[in-house]
């Protein structure tokens, strides 16, 4: 049984209700771990690639999306191996961004409510190259795009 909040995005994503779920705090991929620190908050965790989307899909897409239901913040989480640009990661998170706001009504979803968390890089943190990342994500995607190299924990 799914999230009472993973519900509309199912419905209106599509995919399996096995690509939803309420349960497991944390997503690890390629050596790289994004968890969600508070065991008190409802959410709903969306695997996009080998999820909404099957492997081998061409479109650019995130790994995951973590929907926290009492806020509505949306986490979309990018999972990178070593040797993957950072703007790459970014392509892939701005990609499903796109794809949920064409999908998801209503309500449109607003840059306030969407972060973007891409762990693993080899892109230092703070470089002009990241910082030019991070603001035009800001200025036309959401509200805070952060990076991780291993583990990002999400503490809410």
């Amino acid at each position: 049984m799914i999230a009472h909040c993973c519900k509309p995005y199912q419905t209106q994503l599509g995919g399996e209700e096995k690509h939803f779920s309420s349960s497991g705090h944390s997503v690890t991929e390629q050596g790289k771990t994004f968890r969600l620190q508070s065991n008190q908050i409802r959410f709903c965790k969306i695997q996009i690639d080998g999820g909404i989307f099957p492997k081998g899909t061409p479109h650019l897409k995130c790994d995951w999306v973590f929907v926290l239901c009492d806020s509505q913040h949306l986490y979309f989480i990018e999972l990178k191996g070593n040797g993957i640009p950072a703007e790459r990661s970014v392509e892939q998170i701005v990609s499903t961004i796109v794809f949920f706001k064409q999908k998801i009504h209503p309500p449109a979803l607003a840059k306030n409510q969407i972060f973007g968390i891409v762990v693993g890089s080899r892109m230092p943190r703070n470089t002009d190259r990241w910082r030019k990342l991070q603001d035009d994500f800001r200025k036309h995607h959401g509200q805070k795009l952060d990076r991780q190299d291993a583990v990002y924990e999400l503490t809410i």
